[in-house]
């Protein structure tokens, strides 16, 4: 699942182009570049996640399974590693 951060800033590229292509091809009526939709936050979807992931993390038995993931990201933390922090392993739910 790509995160909404993800969508964004592949929005932003795709309008620097869609940009410079309406410039491009200013003089060409027959061709003109597709506007790009702006992606949408959507606050259900991030409450539902996010007492999904609040229950999975009470639950005694996967609880087991996140203390793992819990550990790694105390250690990036103590590090300092804060490219670490861009990765996709430690901004999801999954061990």
């Amino acid at each position: 699942m790509i995160k909404y951060n993800e969508k964004m800033s592949q929005y932003k590229k795709d309008m620097e182009k869609y940009n410079t292509d309406i410039k491009k091809y200013s003089d060409i009526h027959y061709c003109v570049p597709q506007k790009i939709e702006k992606p949408h936050k959507y606050y259900t979807t991030t409450i539902l996640s996010g007492l999904f992931g609040s229950l999975m993390y009470l639950a005694p038995y996967p609880g087991v399974a996140f203390f793992f993931k819990e550990i790694y990201i105390l250690e990036i933390n103590l590090r300092g590693l804060n490219e670490a922090k861009k990765t996709k392993y430690y901004n999801s739910l999954e061990t």
